[in-house]
């Protein structure tokens, strides 16, 4: 990683409080602070509406004065920052080259870092209600300003897997929930029920039609109990859903009708 972006120094960290940063980990010499130290660094590092930024250091950017992670901040000339999927994780990365991370594929690059790391650290809670995290993220689409769909999904072998037990129902929902998230890194991925998940997606046209297509071709790529590909119920939601269960339950009738054929996808 820090040597594909060719950073200074690279890191995890977590915003605990407004301006207050948490150390989880570090790669290169120039951290002050170690792992589970924190640092106060006064600057807006991500709008609530990014996946990444690329900030300048010095002149009108981000003032070196501010960046006390590092023991050489006069030497810094940019600073990158990218979201960490669902997780309250951050990824740092600054650069100390005259060109610092302007090259074209700096944002791509720590954004793709990004979303690999939510990967592995992403984890849903099992027990919180599906009422809350529905609600949670349809506030945050109107805050933002952005669309929202809810996807219910679920294998179209769904009673043979029912039917299973072990390793072989177990292993099938681990490719299953992992195809899922690899589809869409960025989107909260939510077991809903048995070999049921809900998927929280950009609920444009064009970005539903490609996310479908990437999904039903990656589950049918794993093969055994997942060669069907999946049933998928879409609801995007608008003013009419007012609380959780109306886009919930509109998710479901589209469910339905999928599984009822012919179509495997249908979006309300």
């Amino acid at each position: 990683m820090q040597a594909a972006l060719d950073a200074h120094a690279v890191g995890l960290i977590q915003r605990t409080e407004e301006y207050n940063y948490k150390v989880w980990g570090t790669v290169g010499l120039d951290w002050s602070c170690l792992r589970g130290e924190s640092f106060i660094l006064r600057h807006n590092l991500l709008q609530e509406s990014e996946t990444v930024a690329i900030h300048t250091v010095g002149e009108n950017g981000v003032p070196t004065t501010q960046l006390k992670y590092s023991r050489t901040p006069a030497s810094l000339t940019s600073l990158g920052i990218a979201a960490v999927g669902q997780t309250p994780y951050l990824l740092l990365a600054d650069a100390a080259n005259e060109s610092g991370l302007s090259h074209p594929r700096a944002k791509e690059l720590l954004e793709s870092f990004g979303k690999t790391l939510s990967l592995m650290l992403y984890r849903e809670d099992p027990h919180r209600p599906r009422r809350e995290i529905i609600t949670e993220e349809m506030a945050r689409a109107r805050r933002q300003g952005t669309q929202l769909a809810l996807a219910i999904t679920v294998p179209q072998k769904a009673e043979i897997l029912t039917r299973s037990y072990g390793d072989v129902l177990s292993k099938t929902e681990q490719l299953f929930s992992e195809c899922l998230q690899n589809a869409a890194p960025n989107s909260r991925v939510v077991k809903f029920g048995e070999i049921t998940y809900g998927v929280f997606v950009d609920g444009r046209k064009e970005q539903l039609e490609a996310w479908h297509t990437d999904i039903q071709s990656a589950v049918k790529s794993q093969g055994g109990l997942l060669t069907g590909g999946i049933y998928v119920g879409i609801a995007r939601m608008t003013e009419e859903h007012k609380g959780p269960d109306d886009l919930r339950d509109e998710a479901t009738r589209a469910l339905i009708r999928a599984h009822e054929g012919p179509a495997e996808t249908v979006i309300i």
